[in-house]
């Protein structure tokens, strides 16, 4: 009877207009416009019932399960909308221009074995196949589900899935930017805006890969840690984090093998924003029990897997130089600024490649493959957030008010992830999955504020002109 109540009492507190109001009449537009793509690419409207369906299943957990209020809830209905049409657009490549990244490479094998009624159902027998397992088993499940309904087992599902998870990765975000800095919605709306236009967010969303749902389960991790940094402090709430930071550690393995240390990982880092933050006096206790407990554990990792960590970089490593070699002349800006350079060269020009990947950036605009075009995208969208993100830094340099453990933290960990894809793969898809602590910081920069934007600007206009150089340069190598 008291449950009922409680279910009646939240009902009657919801308001219809404020949860209307979060889609646009443009979000609407963009909704049937993405209906329309998908409807084309795949010769079927069975696209369209089972996305209002994830839809609304997503929307109602939001609405009645009280996660988050109006912001949470827009940038979910927002987010979703726009990865439905790129989806769209994704799709138009993989059915009608035979887009090989999607029908085979990595997308096309999960898509095939999560796909298949007669595949493997435990986790530990499709380990021997892929080391993305629980994706394939979310995928699978899921699958299943529709296909009782007579849906036909099309990669929209899992695309859609996929959706779903990048969409709920910017609920956790805006929500991770409450506890950073309050209700302020004006952060709160650039930050859905990053996440609606962020290319490599598209590229997660719209192909039939595992990075979404790592994205998803990273920022879980990221966002408990940036709770428990605001009140530090040795209770309940801290024996639920340390408990979802250890069971995170198998799931993270089952998505990408070398994950399995990045929960602990996240746990040092935490340790070392207390110990190096101002609030240091305050979490003393909170700080040397980390430390003690950091300690003991950085000791049996190192004992135990150090050969494995060293091995995943030395292959990492070995593999991308090899890939670059087999596809591109030696003489190409890529081997002969970054593969073939010393450490420190490559620390430096392979954290910048990165974000400015691919040169020319008009490799990416063809019909071949979606992962290239929303690749290019990607780089065109940091053009923009690069220098917002110097600005950011500058600031939190300067404003000795934000050297909190939650902002450190933040520091921190995108700078170590960040040069552990250096020394590995130089893929930016594996530093997407790291994008959400470096998105959160951008919001520093009050741009209302006239000194700020016009920092920004020139900021922007330097970045630009960069990029041009850097372009002309490629013309140079290429043609000389």
């Amino acid at each position: 009877m008291r449950k009922n109540n409680i279910i009646a009492s939240r009902l009657r507190n919801i308001k219809i207009y404020d949860n209307l109001d979060v889609i646009s009449g443009l979000d609407l537009l963009l909704f049937v416009f993405g209906s329309l793509i998908n409807t084309f690419a795949y010769l079927s409207i069975q696209p369209l019932i089972v996305a209002i369906l994830v839809f609304g299943i997503g929307f109602g957990i939001l609405l009645f399960g009280n996660v988050g209020g109006y912001y949470e809830r827009r940038m979910y209905s927002k987010t979703f909308i726009m990865y439905w049409l790129i989806s769209g657009v994704s799709a138009v490549y993989a059915n009608h221009f035979n887009d090989m990244n999607q029908l085979y490479s990595d997308a096309g094998g999960f898509f095939l074995l999560a796909s298949d009624n007669n595949r493997l159902k435990s986790i530990d027998e499709i380990k021997k196949i892929t080391n993305g397992s629980f994706a394939v088993i979310i995928w699978g499940n899921t699958y299943d589900f529709f296909s009782w309904f007579g849906i036909a087992r099309e990669r929209f599902i899992g695309i859609l899935i996929n959706i779903l998870a990048v969409s709920f990765t910017g609920v956790i975000s805006i929500k991770t930017a409450r506890i950073l800095y309050g209700n302020d919605f004006y952060r709160f709306q650039r930050l859905i805006i990053l996440f609606t236009y962020c290319g490599m967010f598209w590229l997660f969303a719209g192909i039939h890969v595992r990075d979404a749902i790592v994205l998803f389960f990273i920022t879980s991790i990221v966002y408990v840690w940036v709770l428990f940094l605001s009140k530090p402090y040795i209770d309940f709430k801290f024996i639920l984090i340390i408990l979802v930071t250890f069971f995170s550690g198998p799931i993270l393995s089952n998505l990408r093998d070398n994950f399995f240390y990045f929960p602990i990982g996240v746990m040092a880092l935490a340790v070392t924003a207390l110990m190096f933050s101002k609030k240091k006096q305050r979490s003393q206790q909170i700080t040397y029990f980390f430390l003690i407990v950091g300690l003991i554990i950085s000791g049996y990792l190192i004992s135990t897997y150090f050969g494995n960590i060293g091995d995943s970089l030395k292959i990492g490593n070995e593999n991308y130089s090899n890939a670059v070699h087999d596809t591109a002349a030696s003489g190409s800006l890529g081997a002969s600024l970054i593969v073939n350079q010393s450490l420190p060269v490559r620390l430096i020009f392979g954290a910048i490649s990165l974000f400015v990947y691919p040169i020319p950036i008009w490799d990416g605009f063809q019909l071949e493959s979606a992962y290239h075009l929303f690749k290019a995208l990607n780089t065109i969208f940091f053009y923009g957030v690069i220098p917002l993100f110097v600005l950011s830094i500058y600031i939190l340099i300067q404003d000795k008010s934000l050297h909190s453990p939650q902002f450190l933290f933040l520091v921190f960990l995108f700078f170590v992830f960040l040069y552990s894809v250096v020394m590995t793969s130089l893929e930016t898809r594996h530093l997407g999955v790291f994008y959400v602590p470096l998105l959160l910081l951008v919001l520093i920069p009050d741009l209302r504020q006239k000194i700020v934007k016009d920092n920004y600007k020139k900021l922007l206009s330097i970045m630009l002109w960069g990029m041009v150089i850097v372009h002309l340069f490629w013309v140079i190598l290429k043609y000389h």
